[in-house]
């Protein structure tokens, strides 16, 4: 069977297969990668097997940085980046995939996307300290003390990746912590998953959030699900608007380019960040109030500069 004929079945199959099959290449793709780059850090690093998978079975939290680094990377390529681009021409017909979109928007709609980000800040952080208060009942305890240990080593590896940040390790992390999860991430959620729910539910605002759930849920952080999940919303929608994968490519992007300059700035420059933006910004219910009424009157003006372009 050559690559024209798989490509017509996959093509003509059922979205639930599409997605059995998303998931089953996913998974081969990263333990491929996963394989190889266990053996590129095996021998240039002159790391014994044994030692690196006595890193591997305790996290990495404590590990060298370079090495974290490299696994975070073959991560994105692995799951998400490979298999969105094999995905992308295996399931959809020829033209239809998400990497053929010419369409680019209006140039001051990639400067609103910014701002709508910069000016979501304290909203979103409202969420994330309502998300990390979440109390669960006594029978789910042992599940809560499994979330806050999955959310605990996913700080250790944020901190260790983020604390005392040369220029270097900036740009290092811009383009570990930002850029690769960006596109991995918009590629095969919005590109590949939200485009086969679409598919099968007919329904983009439910596609939208499921898609949205999913994304935020990989992540393995229970307490902050939910401004993920906003995120994952907005990003949903922004590719459901502009029909072009670089627009919630650049938002993703932005997010969590904002995130690392936060954390560079204030370990480097001792800035003290203005009000509206600070860590405490959502304890000032006001505040909350006007990010929440500037962020939606961005968005709309976003869709409605989308609307007239692919109306008229």
């Amino acid at each position: 069977m050559n690559i024209f004929i798989m490509k017509d079945l996959f093509v003509d199959a059922k979205p639930f297969a599409k997605l059995i099959l998303a998931l089953f290449i996913a998974f081969i793709c990263y333990l491929l990668t996963s394989l190889i780059t266990i053996l590129i850090i095996t021998f240039v690093y002159h790391i014994p097997f044994e030692e690196l998978n006595l890193h591997l079975k305790e996290g990495l939290g404590n590990s060298d940085l370079s090495l974290l680094r490299i696994f975070q990377i073959s991560q994105s390529i692995g799951l998400f980046i490979v298999p969105a681009i094999v995905l992308n021409h295996l399931i959809f017909q020829t033209g239809d995939g998400f990497l053929t979109s010419k369409t680019y928007g209006l140039f001051y709609s990639w400067w609103i996307v910014l701002f709508t980000l910069i000016f979501s800040i304290p909203v979103i952080h409202f969420f994330i300290v309502w998300n990390s208060s979440v109390i669960f009942p006594d029978w789910l305890s042992s599940f809560e003390k499994i979330l806050q240990e999955m959310e605990s080593e996913r700080t250790i590896l944020t901190n260790r990746m983020t604390q005392n940040m040369s220029p270097s390790d900036y740009c290092i992390n811009l383009f570990i912590i930002a850029i690769l999860p960006a596109v991995g991430e918009e590629f095969f959620f919005r590109g590949i998953v939200q485009k086969v729910f679409i598919q099968w539910t007919r329904n983009n605002h439910v596609s939208i959030l499921i898609s949205a759930i999913l994304f935020s849920s990989i992540h393995l952080q229970f307490y902050g699900f939910v401004p993920r999940l906003i995120l994952g919303i907005y990003f949903g929608y922004l590719f459901l608007w502009s029909r072009n994968i670089w627009m919630p490519v650049w938002a993703h992007f932005l997010n969590n380019a904002i995130a690392v300059s936060i954390f560079y700035l204030s370990e480097n420059i001792r800035m003290n960040m203005p009000a509206f933006f600070s860590q405490d910004s959502y304890s000032h219910p006001s505040v909350v109030i006007l990010s929440a009424i500037i962020s939606s009157v961005l968005v709309l003006i976003i869709y409605q500069e989308f609307k007239r372009k692919y109306s008229a």
